[in-house]
C-alpha cells in the first residue's frame, strides 16, 4: 500500500472530533461492518448508543454469542471482583469469548494463569492459552509466548522459537517485541 503526500498531515483524532454525532455513528457503523463479525458489529453499534445502559447491552450481547461482548463483560467482572464482584463469572465469560475465537481473551486468560492472582499459578495453562493467541497471529500473544519460552519455570525453554515469535510480532509493528530483540542484539527482520 502506498502512502500519499497527505498522510503525514492526516490527523485522525482531529478529523473524527469534527464529525457530527450522526456522521461519527455512520463512520463507526461502516468500520464495524467491514472489520467485525456480525454479532460483534451489532454489539458495538448498540453499545455506542446505549450510554448508561451499556452494561445491560454488553451482558445481553454476551449471552447472544458476541465474542467481543463476552470479552468486555468478562473483563468488567474481573475488574469489580476485588470489590466483591465475581471473578469466576469473569473467567467464565473470558473462556466463552476464547472458545468463540477471540485471541485477546486467550491472552488475558494466559496472563491470569501466569500471575496466579485470580486463578492458581499455572504456567502450563498460561502456555496453552498464549499458544493459541500466538498461533492466531496476535502480536501481543506472540510476545507473551516468547517470554514464556525464554525463562518461565515449568516451561521448557526454546530460544529459537522465542526469537521467531518475537520477529513475527515485531514485523507486525509490535514495539515491545522489536525492543526486546534490539536489547539482545538481534536485528528485526522485515517481511
Amino acid at each position: 500500500m502506498s502512502s500519499s503526500s497527505n498522510d503525514a498531515h492526516y490527523q485522525a483524532r482531529e478529523q473524527l472530533a469534527s464529525l457530527s454525532v450522526e456522521e461519527a455513528l455512520a463512520y463507526a457503523t461502516r468500520l464495524f461492518d467491514h472489520h467485525c463479525n456480525e454479532a460483534d458489529a451489532a454489539y458495538l453499534r448498540e453499545v455506542i448508543s446505549a450510554g448508561e445502559q451499556s452494561a445491560d447491552v454488553t451482558y445481553r450481547h454476551a449471552t447472544e454469542g458476541s465474542p467481543i461482548a463476552q470479552l468486555a463483560y468478562g473483563c468488567t467482572q474481573l475488574q469489580v471482583a476485588p470489590a466483591g464482584g465475581n471473578a469466576s463469572e469473569g473467567l467464565f465469560w473470558l473462556r466463552r469469548s476464547f472458545n468463540n475465537g477471540n485471541a485477546k481473551a486467550g491472552l488475558l486468560l494466559a496472563n491470569a494463569f501466569l500471575e496466579g492472582r485470580i486463578v492458581g499459578y499455572n504456567p502450563a495453562r498460561a502456555f496453552q492459552f498464549a499458544s493459541v493467541a500466538a498461533d492466531q497471529g496476535l502480536p501481543e500473544g506472540q510476545y507473551f509466548l516468547a517470554n514464556l519460552l525464554i525463562g518461565v519455570k515449568g516451561i521448557q525453554a526454546d530460544h529459537a522459537r522465542a526469537v521467531d515469535l518475537l520477529q513475527a510480532a515485531a514485523s507486525s509493528g509490535y514495539a515491545p517485541a522489536a525492543q526486546l530483540l534490539a536489547q539482545n542484539g538481534v536485528p528485526v527482520q522485515r517481511p
